[in-house]
This record gives C-alpha cells, sequence and structure tokens, in this order.
C-alpha cells in the first residue's frame, strides 16, 4: 500500500466535480462501498489512497467518488496522498455536493 501523507475528514475535503458516476471504472458500486464501510466489512486500509490537493485553505479531492463513498459512509478519517494542484484549477468552487449519475 502507498504511504499516506495524512488523515483528513472527508467532511473537510471538497469536490472538484458537479457530478460523479455511480460505478467505479471496474464496474463496482459506490452504493455498495459506502454500505461495506458501513457494515465494516471494508476497511478503509482496503481502499485505495485519496489523492488530495490543497488551494488556499481548502483541500480537494481527486477522486470524487472515492470521496463521495467516505462522506456516505460514516467514516471518520480517511488517509490521504498529497499531490500537486493541477494547473486548470485556478478557478475552483468548494463544492461540498454532487449529483450522482447512472448509466443508461
Amino acid at each position: 500500500m502507498m504511504q499516506c501523507d495524512t488523515m483528513l475528514c472527508p467532511e473537510d475535503v471538497y469536490y472538484t466535480n458537479d457530478s460523479i458516476s455511480s460505478t467505479f471504472s471496474d464496474g463496482r458500486s459506490i452504493y455498495d462501498a459506502a454500505a461495506s464501510f458501513n457494515t465494516h466489512s471494508l476497511r478503509v486500509t482496503d481502499f485505495p489512497l485519496m489523492h488530495v490537493f490543497r488551494s488556499g485553505s481548502c483541500y480537494f479531492s481527486r477522486n470524487n467518488r472515492h470521496l463521495w463513498v467516505f462522506r456516505n459512509s460514516g467514516v471518520d478519517l480517511v488517509p490521504v496522498k498529497l499531490v500537486r494542484r493541477p494547473a486548470r484549477s485556478s478557478r475552483l468552487l468548494p463544492r461540498e455536493h454532487v449529483c450522482v449519475r447512472y448509466a443508461r
């Protein structure tokens, strides 16, 4: 497992998009992942590290589906990897909520 840089509360990290897919790239459901954390069948150390960057005093997620899972699973602290702020992030708005998109 990759070494984490710090632990953050998911509620202290903002989304970088206004919507996310309801599934991960491998087809797994974000809802199933959140439920697995709720039932303690999945631990934060079993999940890939969330990559975040700092802009001003705010933290933003590069993994918005991971952030949604953590925010909707009752997890208090998650390990994160601090990454470089993307060049195109100059006009980021702190988003606390996202819409979930479903495949057609």
